[in-house]
């Protein structure tokens, strides 16, 4: 069974991976799952929304924003997250915010009450901080 939920939490990045290798023969890459036109995650085209990268970041980042999303989703369905705290916690992820995301990657299978934790604890914490030559904030 260990090996099972290792390997299960792996299916975001493979997903992301397979919609940018081709499955979608047009410019268009579709970035996490099969969504229409118009709908968050829909076409996304090479370098789209990331400064110029590739589509597979595009794509990983997206993976992360409907990781994020998801888990604010079911945790919302269940009472544990009140209304507020579900539309910064949503706001948040579909504006890209690095510091959700990352929590995202991290803790939305495995945890979703602590990813919305420390979430929520890392916005109301301020902007996020500027990043200086070198690595360093």
């Amino acid at each position: 069974i260990a090996k099972f939920s290792h390997a299960i939490l792996k299916a975001p990045a493979l997903a992301a991976a397979y919609w940018t290798t081709g499955a979608d023969s047009g410019d268009t890459r579709k970035a996490a799952g099969d969504r229409g036109e118009g709908e968050v995650g829909g076409g996304i085209r090479d370098g789209e929304g990331d400064g110029g990268g590739g589509s597979l970041e595009v794509a990983a980042t997206w993976g992360m924003v409907d990781a994020a999303v998801g888990a604010v989703a079911a945790l919302a369905r269940t009472g544990a997250l009140s209304a507020a705290d579900e539309d910064v916690l949503v706001a948040a992820a579909v504006s890209g915010d690095p510091r959700v995301l990352i929590l995202a990657r991290h803790y939305s299978v495995a945890a979703p009450s602590r990813f919305a934790e420390h979430a929520l604890r890392a916005i109301r914490s301020g902007p996020l901080p500027t990043l200086q030559a070198g690595g360093k904030f």
